[in-house]
């Protein structure tokens, strides 16, 4: 007697969504959307800031740092052309950054003349400690500040206290504040040091 080979049986439960329940889902995929973007375009825009800010923090501490370590003046100027070896602090606007603002980058240096008028001034006898290139984020610096100078007590000389705000099209702004001691703050969301 000869096998019979049954073919399996196949139970296709075909279930799908209905055209009401595809909407539905879509409108809250689109509300969750709705709110999240925005959150997250903000945090983003946070962070960048903020990134900038601490490495311009990071920059004013090392600078002082070595200011009190050699007790010898050491400035950090803003610079253009930083990263590849053009070793001169610069008001010149680039392509990208306006005069005044330091995202174009920074020398920082030890002052070899110490004579009044080439304090803040590259001459061949100064010790280059670090170059910083221009940022590639968006984020803005202005200050009317070109350059700071600390003494070997860590303090600015002929700085009465100073800022430069951070901002990306005026949003997430900080304000930091640079006190006649050498002491920096930051201030959220403010135009003005006065607090």
């Amino acid at each position: 007697m000869a096998k019979q080979m049954l073919a399996p049986r196949v139970i296709a439960n075909m279930t799908g969504m209905s055209l009401v329940e595809i909407m539905f889902g879509l409108t809250i995929v689109g509300i969750l959307l709705a709110i999240g973007v925005p959150q997250y375009q903000t945090i983003v825009t946070d962070t960048r800031v903020s990134s900038t800010v601490n490495e311009f923090i990071a920059a004013n501490a090392f600078a002082r740092a070595e200011a009190i370590k050699r007790n010898r003046l050491v400035t950090i100027c803003r610079a253009v052309n930083a990263d590849t070896g053009t070793d001169a602090c610069s008001k010149a606007a680039t392509a990208k950054r306006q005069a005044d603002d330091w995202g174009a980058g920074w020398l920082i240096f030890v002052e070899g003349d110490t004579a009044i008028p080439r304090i803040g001034m590259v001459d061949g006898d100064d010790e280059i400690l670090h170059r910083q290139a221009e940022f590639s984020t968006p984020t803005i610096s202005t200050s009317t500040m070109q350059k700071i100078t600390y003494n070997g007590t860590g303090e600015p000389i002929n700085l009465r206290g100073g800022h430069v705000k951070f901002h990306i099209d005026g949003e997430a702004k900080r304000l930091l504040c640079i006190a006649r001691t050498g002491r920096i703050r930051v201030v959220r969301d403010a135009d003005n040091c006065a607090m």
